[in-house]
């Protein structure tokens, strides 16, 4: 063996030590910085952090200390609605059925979609007029609204949020220190579904997906109405409802429990 290749091997056997060593300071060097930084540092070099855990970062998480989804409180009594208007179609129409609110302080007309509600006129306490302006000189505290069931189907589902926001803006605009209140709106049936290929269960939930984002844009508070009463495969169970469209007494029980205990105090 010639002096050049012992040579070469001494030089490499003495190198690999040393690699090593800086190799590992190096490497503990890098964790030492990463546990300093801690998540911050994490959820920038690594973007999907929340990958597999998406209900973290879901819209679904609650606006405790702003508008959005409203959390759980303390229950109130049927007279928080003494001041409150509700503005909707049939299914607001729907809650005389109860006794929670007075008669009086129900703005819902039949059939009508988002954008006619602006201009379709039905006769409130006496006087023939549009929901909208019913509600507004009533002057109340609180407006809940619930719209869209109409125009689901019929109408895209940005067109319907454009509509949406255009009536919040005109109802705020008569009313700008109520506190307003929007309702996802429900699901329907299964039969009822099939028996109409206009509907697609997704629609439901991607409606009120983004209506949620409107009323966290528009300053407004969100009630998940809509999961109440959805099923896992997306329908509304057929004991809550009367024909597969609209609500029976036993749903706005539901409903109204769940309203009674999301409630904000300003």
């Amino acid at each position: 063996m010639s002096k050049q290749k012992t040579k070469s091997k001494k030089q490499t056997r003495a190198f690999l030590p040393t690699f090593f060593i800086t190799l590992f300071a190096l490497s503990a060097l890098g964790g030492l910085y990463f546990i300093i930084q801690g998540d911050n540092l994490i959820s920038d070099v690594f973007p999907f952090a929340n990958w597999g855990n998406n209900q973290n970062v879901s819209s679904k998480t609650p606006q405790q200390n702003g508008y959005g989804l409203v959390v759980e409180s303390d229950a109130v009594e049927n007279d928080y609605f003494d001041d409150a208007a509700f503005v909707g179609d049939s299914l607001t129409v729907g809650m005389k059925l109860t006794d929670y609110v007075n008669k009086n302080n129900l703005f819902g007309i039949v059939g009508v979609g988002i954008k006619a509600i602006k201009t379709e006129k039905d006769t409130f306490n006496g006087k023939e007029t549009t929901a909208l302006k019913a509600a507004g000189s009533m002057k109340p505290k609180k407006i809940y609204i619930m719209l869209g069931t109409n125009s689901i189907g019929y109408t895209s589902t940005a067109t319907m949020i454009e509509q949406y926001a255009e009536v919040i803006d005109l109802l705020k605009k008569s009313n700008p220190n109520a506190t307003f209140y929007i309702q996802s709106i429900p699901p329907m049936t299964k039969s009822y579904i099939n028996s109409n290929p206009r509907f697609k269960p997704k629609q439901f939930a991607e409606f009120n997906e983004e209506l949620e984002a409107l009323a966290t844009a528009k300053e407004c508070y969100f009630l998940d109405t809509y999961s109440l009463f959805v099923t896992e495969s997306g329908y509304l169970p057929r004991d809550l409802s009367t024909d597969g469209l609209h609500l029976n007494q036993d749903a706005y029980d539901i409903m109204f429990e769940y309203i009674k205990t999301h409630t904000v105090q300003n």
